[in-house]
C-alpha cells in the first residue's frame, strides 16, 4: 500500500512539473536594437534605428548613442516615450503605443508632440 501511494505522489508531481512547465508565458523581450517604421496620417514615412538597454520590462532608449527617453514591456504591451529638443530647438515628445505581434515584430499607434506646432499622429511597426 505505501509503495502504491508513493508511486501515485511521483506520478501528481511529474504532472505538476509538466503542467507549469507547459504554461510557461513567453517573454517578450525588446532589447537589443530594432528598426522602426513610422507612417503618419498624412502619408510621410519615416524610418528610425533605436537601441533598447534595460530589463525585460523597463529601461533607457538610444539614439544614435544618447539617451533619448525610456520603455515599459509587460506582457506584449509596449509603451516607448522619447523627450528631447530637436534640430530647431523645440520641445518634442514621441509616444509609441503598440504590442508585440511575435517575438520578433511590434506595431501599435504613433503619437508626435512639436512645441509650437502641436500634434501629429500615426501608426508604427518595428522588426
Amino acid at each position: 500500500m505505501k509503495r502504491v501511494r508513493t508511486s501515485i505522489q511521483f506520478i501528481l508531481i511529474i504532472s505538476a512539473l509538466v503542467l507549469v512547465m507547459g504554461c510557461k508565458a513567453k517573454v517578450y523581450d525588446i532589447r537589443g536594437s530594432w528598426s522602426f517604421e513610422i507612417q503618419m496620417d498624412d502619408g510621410n514615412v519615416f524610418v528610425d534605428y533605436y537601441r533598447f538597454s534595460g530589463s525585460v520590462e523597463t529601461g533607457d532608449v538610444y539614439y544614435e548613442g544618447q539617451i533619448l527617453g525610456s520603455y515599459t514591456v509587460f506582457d506584449r504591451t509596449v509603451n516607448i516615450t522619447l523627450t528631447y529638443y530637436d534640430e530647431d530647438d523645440d520641445y518634442t515628445v514621441e509616444t509609441f503605443s503598440g504590442y508585440f505581434d511575435d517575438r520578433n515584430a511590434m506595431s501599435g499607434n504613433y503619437t508626435l508632440y512639436i512645441e509650437g506646432y502641436g500634434t501629429f499622429s500615426g501608426t508604427w511597426t518595428a522588426l
